[in-house]
């Protein structure tokens, strides 16, 4: 470097810097090292005596095996750690040009050692247009996290009015490699993260007095090294198994021949399901992970599992790709929907005396095997007949186990929807609040009339040869909805009610009808290559809200998404 930015900065005596070290030891520090080589890897970060540049000893007190916490660290050891880095420019220390203060040292921490602790430092540059504040402001972050337990979360600003281009450079040393962050959760609500408490009110008898005593003792086969989301992603992996059985032994769900050891692997497989779903909070709780990452990761978790459930349940009563299948799906997705705005504004996640996790799913466990015992054939077998020719349908009406068991889930669907709407607007008393929150269920019907409209439309087209993508892009939907409203939830947004997937299937009828009336393409082809179109492109988008969202919280909570980074300290 030819010239010097600042070729007369102010000089501070070292003699007259704070510090926790003995004097001789911090005339050593004060030392050269051209530009920021105390940062070098092979730096050891610790030693009895510093060498000029390099990192301050920290007393016993503070330093303790790998494995351990420190006890105590404070704005002075802080400043300790950092003043003797050397200036890029100048052969001087930080802390002798200033450039960082004790008084400039925030340390916000309980103490407890299983929660983040936050150190904010504000850098002073020495001139107002200092180039060089974000390799500084870099240097200092780089020596901290090398120093500190991982549970501190360090943030780095420049002081306020001390340099022309401060939002600027507070981006860059803190934003730094995070391109797409706040499209989803805004900087200014992260920090409700912190604010997180989970709470639930579960009324199943089922669970209380069967499944829970069952979960309690399942529970300890997972070691205390497993994350919570790794229980809950594993459990997925059942679900996925169950959906490739299907695509090998039955790929158009009408197949009613296929052997009966099919039906009890997808009993078994849901029932793994259920149960890594309900161990995940108890695997939380005992390593100590509890947080808003795994009650988002969840939601999202069940919200595919949801769709891909109900191509199982084609593949077992032999509906095939038709409008029995669509409609099974809106009606589970309805439900899982409804209870997902009940939780956005009740806070509260309510499980009904009968509810999809809970007893919805060990009714579809006894269709499995009731089907395994009697064959797919029974579902188009008759019960009883009724005479309904009041309504034009003959005296002889087959009541098929199809038809009655869509009747009884059918009453189960509307108790639940009924459920949720009443918790929602009971803690909503105001008459214009409850009537504000009930414009969060336009969009769930927004989107799927233009599915029924989008399939009525292009039935002898869609069904038969795009009923795959077209499930699976409704689920995929959905699933980024839900867990849209979770974030809202959790972060204290306002409820979201622009959800761009939604918007797929109106997008592909007007594309579908443009491109055959007015260019003469064929019917099919298009319908069919505009459903695997929108099954691409909702996928990627859940991708990136999927990504983003575990980007984002994973940096500001500190914390890893499928393993565990802070073991919990008894």
């Amino acid at each position: 470097m030819t010239d010097l930015i600042n070729a007369a900065p102010k000089v501070l005596n070292v003699d007259q810097l704070p510090t926790r070290e003995g004097k001789e030891d911090r005339i050593e520090q004060a030392g050269y090292l051209p530009g920021l080589l105390s940062l070098s890897v092979f730096n050891v970060p610790f030693t009895e005596k510093s060498s000029p540049g390099s990192t301050p000893a920290l007393s016993d007190s503070s330093l303790q095996s790998d494995d351990e916490e420190f006890e105590s660290v404070d704005a002075l050891e802080i400043y300790d750690l950092i003043s003797s880095i050397s200036d890029p420019e100048h052969p001087l220390t930080l802390g002798q040009l200033a450039v960082v203060n004790l008084e400039d040292i925030q340390l916000n921490d309980s103490g407890n050692p299983n929660e983040i602790a936050e150190v904010i430092i504000k850098i002073t540059p020495t001139i107002t247009h200092c180039s060089l504040a974000t390799l500084i402001g870099l240097g200092i972050r780089v020596r901290l996290e090398r120093c500190l337990p991982p549970r501190y979360r360090i943030i780095i600003k420049v002081k306020e009015k001390t340099h022309q281009s401060e939002n600027q450079v507070n981006k860059q040393l803190n934003d730094k490699e995070r391109p797409t962050m706040g499209v989803f959760i805004p900087h200014s609500k992260l920090h409700t993260l912190k604010e997180y408490k989970y709470q639930s009110d579960d009324r199943s008898i089922t669970t209380k007095y069967f499944l829970k005593p069952f979960w309690t003792q399942f529970v300890k086969i997972f070691p205390l090294w497993m994350a919570p989301n790794m229980v809950t992603l594993s459990g997925l992996f059942f679900i996925l198994l169950n959906l490739v059985t299907v695509l090998i032994y039955d790929p158009y769900l009408d197949n009613a021949e296929k052997p009966s050891w099919i039906y009890f692997s997808y009993a078994l497989g849901l029932f793994l399901y259920q149960t890594f779903d309900a161990c995940d909070g108890m695997q939380a709780r005992r390593t100590g992970q509890s947080g808003p990452l795994g009650e988002l990761f969840d939601h999202c978790i069940d919200a595919l599992n949801t769709s891909l459930s109900c191509i199982v349940f084609g593949s077992t009563i032999t509906c095939g790709w038709g409008w029995l299948l669509v409609v099974s799906q809106f009606a589970t997705l309805m439900n899982f929907y409804m209870s997902t705005w009940e939780e956005y504004h009740t806070h509260v996640l309510f499980l009904s005396e009968f509810s999809g996790p809970v007893e919805g799913i060990l009714i579809l466990i006894g269709v499995y095997i009731f089907t395994g015992f009697k064959g797919a054939h029974v579902w188009k077998d008759p019960v009883i007949y009724l005479n309904l020719e009041k309504l034009n349908m003959g005296s002889e009406f087959p009541l098929t186990v199809t038809k009655l068991f869509s009747f009884i889930g059918a009453i189960g669907l509307l108790f639940n929807i009924y459920s949720a709407r009443r918790n929602a607007l009971a803690k909503l008393s105001e008459p214009s609040h409850q009537k504000e929150a009930s414009k969060g269920l336009i969009p769930f019907f927004f989107f799927y009339t233009s599915v029924f409209v989008q399939v009525f439309l292009y039935k002898d087209v869609i069904l038969p040869g795009a009923g795959l993508p077209l499930v699976l892009s409704i689920g995929l939907t959905m699933a980024f909805s839900v867990g849209r409203i979770i974030v809202a939830h959790l972060t204290k947004q306002d409820f979201p009610m622009c959800q761009p997937p939604m918007f797929i299937p109106l997008g592909e009828i007007i594309l579908t009808e443009l491109l055959t009336r007015v260019f003469d393409f064929d019917r099919f082809s298009v319908a069919n290559n505009l459903q695997w179109t929108g099954f691409g492109l909702s996928l990627g988008i859940h991708a990136l809200f999927v990504t983003e969202i575990i980007y984002e919280i994973t940096g500001y909570l500190d914390i890893w998404a499928l393993t565990i980074k802070h073991k919990k300290v008894d």
